[in-house]
């Protein structure tokens, strides 16, 4: 009875100054697993949790950092003409003013997406699931595109088959993560390039597939791409007028799968393009419900 006592007081003092660094800070902390037993298991669950709790912090710091650096670049626009207008060494006219909005736009888009993004992720979006024509939400989202994509000279194909089956989503909400896969093809896809939206039937579902013949992504990419802020190219800037948020396909992925979907990206190596494929169930009854 003593040694088990003492076995048992030994593994609880373990995880108690344990969970007390974790609760000082020290993520790293881990306790050791003796034996497969209950207390073991107890140990491995700790671990486990712990292990946790360190990617949780890990990927605060990094959404933290990933923030600031994307601020920084409209701020310092903002502050460097604002200071040129007020000493005079730079003249009050349209072209800096317009400056002055691009980079106030470009921190507000980065505010609302990171809002919206996080009430995706915590499931607070409210959604109004009825059937939706998908031949319906694709010519909204490519007709909203194609000025942009005539502007830079890329061609924009759509194939969609006719009397395809309903899905059961949210329109608006379908036609942004449409708008946001299009709004990436288009950033990575030179002049004279193509982009193509294909809706295919599937077996109780629906599949949207975005294909470009841009940049293409490396297997690492593929496995990291609806991170917040990552990017595929690093020599990628976002500070131009249309640099987007970094977080549009980390908000599709979110919207996707609020809506009982899936997305996946694929791509046959660095410069042999890359597609988006998202799948949404087919409608079978109509009804509303939140995310």
């Amino acid at each position: 009875s003593l040694l088990v006592s003492r076995r048992i007081a030994g593994s609880a003092r373990h995880v108690l100054d344990a969970a007390r660094r974790i609760a000082a800070g020290s993520y790293g902390e881990r306790v050791p697993v003796r034996d497969a037993d209950a207390l073991g298991e107890l140990s491995e669950g700790f671990n486990a949790m712990a292990k946790a709790l360190e990617e949780a912090e890990r990927r605060r710091v990094e959404v933290v950092s990933d923030v600031s650096h994307e601020l920084r670049t409209p701020i310092s626009t903002l502050r460097g003409y604002l200071e040129g207008i007020m000493s005079g060494t730079i003249e009050p006219s349209e072209e800096a003013f317009s400056r002055l909005y691009a980079a106030t736009a470009r921190m507000e888009r980065l505010v609302n997406d990171l809002r919206q993004l996080s009430r995706a992720e915590a499931r607070q979006l409210t959604l109004n699931l009825s059937p939706v024509s998908p031949s319906g939400v694709v010519g909204t989202a490519t007709e909203g595109m194609r000025p942009l994509f005539e502007e830079k000279g890329v061609e924009l194909g759509v194939a969609v088959p006719d009397g395809l089956t309903p899905i059961l989503a949210d329109g608006d909400r379908v036609a942004q993560v449409l708008t946001n896969l299009l709004d990436n093809a288009l950033g990575h896809t030179p002049p004279g390039g193509r982009v193509t939206v294909e809706v295919r039937p599937g077996a109780g579902e629906v599949a949207f597939r975005v294909a470009d013949t841009g940049e293409g992504l490396t297997p690492e990419d593929l496995g990291r791409v609806f991170e917040r802020f990552y990017r595929a190219e690093k020599s990628r800037s976002r500070s131009g007028e249309r640099g987007g948020s970094g977080v549009g396909l980390t908000i599709s992925k979110a919207l996707v799968e609020a809506m009982g979907g899936r997305i996946r990206a694929e791509s046959l190596g660095l410069g042999r393009g890359a597609a988006f494929q998202f799948m949404l169930p087919a409608a079978k009854l109509k009804r509303t419900g939140r995310a």
